[in-house]
């Protein structure tokens, strides 16, 4: 249930960054509002990126040696 909860936590930053990099782009907004999503942005990039280092470090592969089979590091 946590797994499936972080993966929704991923996919709703990573859909809000992509909001805040599209009004950025936008060049509509205000200085001050552009520096409030800038920031908000930066945030949610590194949460993104920290959960895609967990989600890295969980990876494993199996592979077999001589009929047994072992988990190893991505």
């Amino acid at each position: 249930m946590e797994d499936n909860k972080k993966a929704e936590s991923f996919e709703a930053g990573l859909e809000r960054l992509q909001a805040v990099v599209a009004l950025l782009e936008d060049n509509q907004i205000p200085l001050a509002e552009a520096l409030s999503l800038f920031e908000e942005g930066v945030g949610l990039l590194r949460s993104c990126r920290a959960e895609l280092e967990r989600a890295e470090e969980q990876v494993k592969i199996l592979t077999e040696t001589d009929g047994v089979f072992h988990l190893t590091d991505l």
